[in-house]
C-alpha cells in the first residue's frame, strides 16, 4: 500500500514515516496539501491512502 503522509513538523513525519514503513507500507512524506496534490498531478506515487495529521482546515 502507498501512503503519502502530510506532516509540516519534519521530526514527527520522519518518525512515522519510519514507523510504517518497518510495517511494510511504501510511505512518500509531504510537508503541505500543495505537496500531496502536485504528487497526485504527476502520479510519482499513486497513493492508496493520504494522512494528514493537525488542523483540518489548512
Amino acid at each position: 500500500m502507498n501512503i503519502f503522509l502530510i506532516e509540516d513538523d519534519e521530526a514527527i513525519g520522519m518518525g512515522l514515516k519510519y514507523s510504517l514503513e518497518k510495517e511494510g507500507y511504501n510511505v512518500v512524506l509531504g510537508k503541505s496539501r500543495m505537496d500531496a496534490d502536485q504528487n497526485s498531478t504527476s502520479k510519482a506515487v499513486e497513493p492508496s491512502l493520504k494522512v494528514k495529521f493537525g488542523i483540518l482546515g489548512e
